[in-house]
Formats: structure tokens, sequence, C-alpha cells
């Protein structure tokens, strides 16, 4: 068994802020604070598990009117859980089973976190299966594999507000990207 766990404490100065739609500045502060913790552990018969969590305390630190607000994109809680089989019959040696799951916390799209751009949690399911024989391996492996559709990130401004634009109409005007949906990957390497 391997575990982990990390602390960390991190200040930046001179970070890029959106100040209007496609115009950046470097300005304020932020800090981030927390904890990540891993582990990888054999569960015998051929079962592997693997797990992570992180929490962060990312937040704005400059004394603006968004000073203490989570910072726009980042989620104070992500986790993952994998688990894998490897084969134990000799007619199927090398073939390995595996899936698991990806969680991405709420999450703001703008610094002054309002609702109208809070990012809902997701849970992500992947999967993979992969044969290795003589130097060679194949693997096919799915991200998403029930193609959740969840926004990823939404250029927000700061000019909208004042030209009366509604949240909502911020949103559909500045833009939303989507996460990919269900991605399915086939690679075949050599080793050496």
């Amino acid at each position: 068994s391997l575990f982990s766990l990390t602390a960390f404490n991190i200040e930046k100065t001179n970070t890029s802020r959106q100040v209007a739609p496609g115009r950046f500045e470097q300005t304020g502060k932020v800090r981030s604070r927390g904890v990540e913790l891993g582990v990888v552990h054999d569960l015998g018969a051929g079962f592997a598990g693997l797990g992570a969590y992180t929490f962060v305390d990312a937040q704005i630190d400059d004394g603006s009117a968004n000073d203490g607000n989570q910072l726009a994109r980042i989620p104070k809680h992500t986790a993952s859980l994998w688990l894998s089989y490897d084969v134990q019959t000799e007619a199927l040696s090398g073939l390995t089973i595996g899936g698991g799951l990806r969680y991405i916390g709420e999450r703001f799209a703008n610094d002054a976190n309002t609702e109208a751009f809070r990012f809902p949690a997701v849970t992500l399911v992947d999967a993979s299966i992969s044969y290795a024989r003589n130097q060679w391996r194949a693997t096919l492996a799915a991200r998403n594999l029930t193609n959740k559709d969840y926004v990823t990130f939404c250029s927000t401004s700061t000019v909208g507000p004042l030209l009366g634009f509604t949240e909502a109409q911020l949103i559909e005007a500045d833009g939303c990207t989507y996460a990919a949906g269900r991605e399915v990957n086939l690679t075949v390497s050599r080793v050496f």
C-alpha cells in the first residue's frame, strides 16, 4: 500500500483577472490552502484500488469587493476512486479491467460568487480494458462513460451589469464551455 498526504498554502500576487469580455489584467492576490490525500492498495486476488481526495480553500485576498470569496472555477472538493482487476486465469493473462468515479465539487464562474454563476457538483464514470502481451499493450479507455453534460467554464464580465444585462443573459452573451462528452480512446504501445 502507498499512502500520501500533502498540505499546501500558496499565495500569488498579480493574478490574471477578467475585467471585460476578452480583456484580462494582472491584478489582485489569491490564496490557496488545502490538503491532498491519496492511497493505492493491492486488494489481493488481482484487484487493486486507488483513491484520492483534495480540499482547496482558494480565496481572493486583495481587499476588493470580492475579498474572501471563492476563486472562480476552483471547486473546494474533488475526489476520485478507481478499481482495477487483473484477470487471473491463464487463458486471459494480461487482461486488465478497470472502472472508477470522479467527483468535481460545486464552483463559481465568477469572483463575485453569485448564485446564477454557481456550477453544481458532478460525478463522472470512467472505465478501461487493456491487454498486455510480449512487450505490447492495447488499452481501450472511456471517460465520462454516461455522457454527462456539465459546464466547465463561463466567461463573465464586469461590463455586462453596467449595460443592464441579467446574470442569465451574461452567461449566454459571454459564453459557456461544456465539458467533453463521452470520450473513447484506443492506444497501442510497446515497451523497448
